[in-house]
């Protein structure tokens, strides 16, 4: 009797239902030669996808269902399995086990850099995954003839679990270091918030790439560390960076309000202000910011 078996020794009705779901549509295109029995033991369920009619199952055929197969009990894997996974590494290697922890040490797994720069990173990253589960599951059923999921995860898929672990170390280390950013940041608000405001208001021109020009009240260039107010990168020495300038300075002068004119809010520097400072920090969209745009719009013509 032509055959593949799929047995699951821990596994909850929902997991199940949803595993049976994702298999049935994976093999739609095959539904004319073979179909899918399920069948529910004390300790164990056995998912069994058997031939239509009499006959075999030609040499092609077996390896289309194969393929198939593999593709679904792989989509289950990444989707609802992946993150169980993660969790016991996060607890068995570092001693995670607290919720809060691990909803943002998840969220950096979710970001972990691919050496794939040509596709999207988290597509690259599931690709490569996808298919270090699919090709094991699909020798497996070649050679056995069934696979016993939790066989698999546990002793089978070394690659997979490598990368798993790899993956849990980045998160480990980008989510300390988050969290050691955070402190420094929240230590930084209080000293804001407890000193008195120098000045009534500074403007954070930002004239583009790493460029900046710091301006008091009445838009004149100001003095505290750089000469000229304007902050480039080849104001870089003595080991400090442009954002470090700029904190320090607004942190000394300490604007009641800060206008950051930028269009471009994402970057690194303009958030911290945002963060340290909240609504003392405003993004803008004036005359000066416009102005910008033009500057911008010229320079790109000439070069």
């Amino acid at each position: 009797m032509d055959q593949y078996m799929i047995a699951m020794m821990n596994i909850s009705s929902s997991k199940a239902i949803k595993l049976w779901d994702k298999l049935n549509r994976q093999i739609e295109t095959l539904s004319m030669i073979i179909k899918l029995e399920e069948e529910v033991f004390i300790r164990h369920r056995e998912i069994r996808c058997t031939k239509l009619g009499d006959g075999k199952w030609s040499p092609g055929e077996r390896k289309k269902i194969r393929r198939e197969l593999s593709r679904g009990l792989t989509n289950y894997i990444l989707e609802d399995e992946e993150e169980k996974l993660l969790r016991v590494i996060f607890a068995r290697d570092y001693s995670y086990t607290a919720e809060a922890d691990l909803a943002k040490l998840l969220s950096f797994c979710r970001r972990l850099p691919d050496s794939d720069e040509w596709l999207p990173k988290e597509k690259a990253r599931s690709i490569k995954r996808f298919r270090q589960i699919s090709e094991e599951i699909e020798a497996c059923l070649h050679q056995n003839g069934y696979v016993n999921l939790d066989g698999l995860l546990a002793f089978r898929l070394e690659e997979y679990r490598n990368d798993l672990k790899e993956t849990v170390d980045y998160a480990v280390d980008e989510y300390l270091l988050d969290k050691q950013y955070q402190e420094f940041i929240s230590l930084l608000k209080y000293f804001v918030f407890i000193q008195k405001s120098k000045v009534s208001s500074v403007h954070l021109l930002h004239k583009g790439d790493s460029n900046f020009v710091l301006l008091n009240e009445k838009l004149e260039p100001m003095h505290p560390s750089v000469a000229g107010g304007e902050i480039t990168m080849e104001t870089l020495e003595k080991e400090l960076n442009f954002e470090d300038i700029i904190v320090s300075t607004l942190i000394t002068v300490a604007p009641a309000r800060i206008y950051i004119h930028s269009h471009t809010p994402e970057l690194p520097v303009i958030k911290t202000i945002r963060q340290i400072f909240e609504d003392r920090a405003c993004l803008c969209d004036c005359k000066m910011c416009n102005l910008l745009d033009s500057e911008r719009a010229q320079d790109h013509i000439l070069t």
